[in-house]
């Protein structure tokens, strides 16, 4: 579940780190 989304991602990663 790691797309370029914000927070939603699951992993509380920023928007702009959804790629990693």
């Amino acid at each position: 579940t790691r797309q370029n989304s914000p927070v939603t991602s699951g992993e509380g990663v920023p928007p702009h780190k959804g790629g990693r």
